[in-house]
């Protein structure tokens, strides 16, 4: 038995495809367009894709700053055990993202134009990038939609459908571009058409998972806008949305800045960038997704341990993934720059940008654990601070600079100047804040000195096998005598750990994938004069009040154990969430 907090561990590695495929639906389109028009299109239609990058920017922050918040705010009602309140919360934020997508599609149909001009485009790309954008607009609500459903997904166990949603919109628009290329002859604005159908299709798809009667999640009529559930949710979720608009406006300058520079050339350069960067620029995004989704439930259980936990492993799990970036991008950039159908002239042009913004993805990995990780823990204002810098003043003082004595490689060297001064600027920030310099997580992290369970108030241990429940069970007897508690208190917490992970073991263990490794995370606290134990696990789905109701007069002695702890426990919730089952029992 060790404290491995193996759960939050194996949570992450299983939430974070779902989370990268939920961030690459907003940018799929982009990088399916940019293959089509690169190969099969002219360079005034590539500059185009280019160009209306930073609206597909808006349409993701969009989505993120409802689907961000309402995850944050759903993981926190999670950790407290409100299991009631998700229904809520995911109503309301299916009726806001809707309302916003209706608008969004009136603006980007009525002004397309200067629209298209405010991104940069200028010329001949003026007409080509608002064609663009009026065939994108037909399917901005499906979507802004569909990310925010894939979140929910995830909560309601239903990860591995996020991907094929994913999936389906990839086959289908390249059905419906290639179509549009060779049949409809339809040019750029066919292109976003396709996208348009594309999504839509999609949409029915995961909409449909909503409607089985086992979802956690169900769309309620009767639930009208509560707008202090609005105002909570767009406060946890602005740091996030903020992120895409201020990289938004972060790109259109350097757009202009290298337009300036190296005209249509550098247009096409950072099409290519924009479209072939987008999977693993997932990596990243998604990656904070996972680590505000968990942080927030690991702070609505004030559990200091789990968020140390997965602070660590998410730093190193995102550096090992960048690390396949370098190296893609040093080995195989001309390779990339002919795949999106670079003019020849241009290859080593465009590989050298690749290669430039490649080097900044290590430098960005800390950066993005740490800023999701205040979001959760509601340090909203210092998140958004930190965001203004990372983003805009950070990488456009570079780029001005830069650019005026090292001309485009000026332009491109801003990617990872930026990387490193922001976390310089989380360190020096750190070190006022704690009057030292930061030399551990939870320096990093600031926490509230009163946030969390002190060591000699918990034990936290990880059961692998049956053996050694027995054991932990005395432990926790232990424990509760050691913390001034009645033998007869005492037995009873000893009791709860040894039945309830007992009926784990014999249901969850043999039930499940024989070739994946089951574990219960075992947590139990002392506050307040009152203990609470939680047993989370990765098995198969086990709801001791199923079996509460299954009582047999023929039969007394089945599920006595369960019964006995309903009996003695204060409260009993259960949860089924996040690809775990988390059991809370208070006494």
């Amino acid at each position: 038995m060790k404290n491995e907090y193996t759960i939050v561990k194996q949570l992450f590695i299983e939430l974070w495809p779902a989370q990268f495929f939920s961030v690459i639906t907003s940018g799929l389109s982009a990088i399916i367009n940019g293959l089509i028009v690169g190969n099969y299109l002219d360079v005034a239609s590539m500059a185009a894709i280019g160009l209306a990058t930073p609206l597909s920017k808006v349409f993701s922050a969009t989505s993120v700053i409802v689907a961000g918040g309402a995850r944050i705010l759903c993981g926190r009602c999670l950790g407290r055990g409100e299991v009631d309140k998700i229904n809520k919360i995911f109503t309301i934020a299916i009726k806001i993202i809707t309302v916003l997508g209706i608008i969004f599609t009136a603006v980007c149909l009525l002004f397309s134009t200067p629209l298209a001009s405010l991104f940069g485009a200028a010329g001949e790309t003026i007409e080509t990038t608002s064609t663009y954008i009026r065939g994108l607009a037909v399917g901005i609500v499906p979507t802004l939609v569909i990310p925010v459903l894939m979140v929910f997904l995830q909560m309601g166990n239903e990860s591995k459908m996020a991907f094929v949603g994913t999936l389906l919109i990839a086959i289908l628009n390249c059905i419906f571009g290639l179509i549009n290329v060779f049949v409809i002859k339809g040019g750029v604005f066919g292109v976003g058409l396709a996208s348009s159908i594309s999504v839509y299709l999609a949409l029915l798809f995961i909409a449909f998972l909503f409607i089985k009667k086992d979802n956690l999640m169900k769309y309620e009529k009767h639930i009208s806008l509560d707008l202090s559930l609005i105002k909570t949710i767009a406060i946890l979720g602005f740091p996030s949305a903020l992120t895409e608009l201020l990289y938004a406006t972060r790109n259109t300058v350097i757009n202009n800045v290298a337009t300036s520079i190296d005209g249509t050339k550098a247009a096409a350069a950072l099409s290519v960038m924009g479209s072939s960067s987008l999977p693993f620029d997932a990596v990243a995004i998604g990656l904070g997704g996972v680590v505000a989704m968990l942080s927030s439930v690991a702070y609505g259980e004030q559990d200091k341990t789990s968020l140390k936990t997965l602070f660590k492993f998410a730093f190193i799990f995102g550096e090992a993934l960048t690390l396949i970036r370098i190296i893609l991008y040093f080995g195989c950039a001309k390779y990339i720059a002919i795949i999106f159908g670079t003019q020849a002239d241009l290859i080593d042009y465009v590989a050298t940008l690749l290669r430039y913004y490649a080097v900044a993805m290590p430098l960005n990995i800390l950066p993005v654990v740490i800023t999701n990780t205040y979001q959760s823990l509601g340090k909203v204002k210092l998140d958004n601070v930190l965001l203004v810098f990372t983003c805009i003043i950070f990488p456009l003082s570079t780029v001005y600079i830069f650019s005026s004595f090292m001309g485009i490689n000026g332009v491109w060297s801003c990617y990872y100047v930026a990387e490193i001064c922001i976390t310089l600027l989380i360190m020096l920030i750190c070190t006022f804040k704690n009057k030292k310099i930061p030399t551990s997580i939870e320096d990093i992290l600031m926490l509230d000195n009163n946030f969390g369970i002190k060591d000699e108030d918990k034990i936290a241990i990880t059961i692998n096998t049956i053996n050694e429940v027995t054991n932990i069970s005395e432990k926790v007897t232990n424990f509760a005598l050691a913390k001034g508690a009645d033998k007869k208190r005492s037995n009873m917490c000893g009791l709860c750990i040894e039945e309830m992970a007992a009926n784990i073991v014999e249901h969850g263990f043999t039930k499940g994938k024989q070739n994946k490794k089951y574990v219960i995370d075992v947590f139990v606290m002392y506050k307040d004069e009152q203990f609470t134990i939680r047993l989370k696990d990765n098995c198969v789905p086990f709801d001791p009040h199923t079996k509460l109701k299954m009582y047999n007069p023929e039969d007394p002695c089945k599920n006595i154990g369960i019964r006995m702890v309903s009996k003695i426990a204060k409260t009993m919730n259960y949860q089924s969430t996040f690809g775990m089952n988390v059991l809370t029992i208070t006494l």
